[in-house]
């Protein structure tokens, strides 16, 4: 499973499942730079981005707490 596939699974699991966008840009230092963003049926738009796999996890759960009303699904 790649990152990709991971970062996709975070945005599904919560409702986002359509047009689903990850953008990955290698930085000078050598590590991965992801934005992802995700809509869900209604047309909302959840996004987050991060440097690697564990720092877009924590984005998201961040994120993920300005919105109460995703988790209460």
């Amino acid at each position: 499973m790649t990152t990709k596939d991971v970062l996709k699974l975070l945005l599904i699991s919560i409702g986002y499942d359509r047009k689903v966008e990850i953008e990955s840009h290698r930085t000078d230092d050598g590590s991965h730079y992801y934005d992802v963003h995700g809509e869900d049926a209604n047309g909302d738009v959840f996004g987050f981005d991060g440097y690697g796999v564990l720092d877009c996890i924590s984005s998201f759960l961040k994120e993920l707490s300005y919105y109460p009303e995703i988790t209460e699904h």
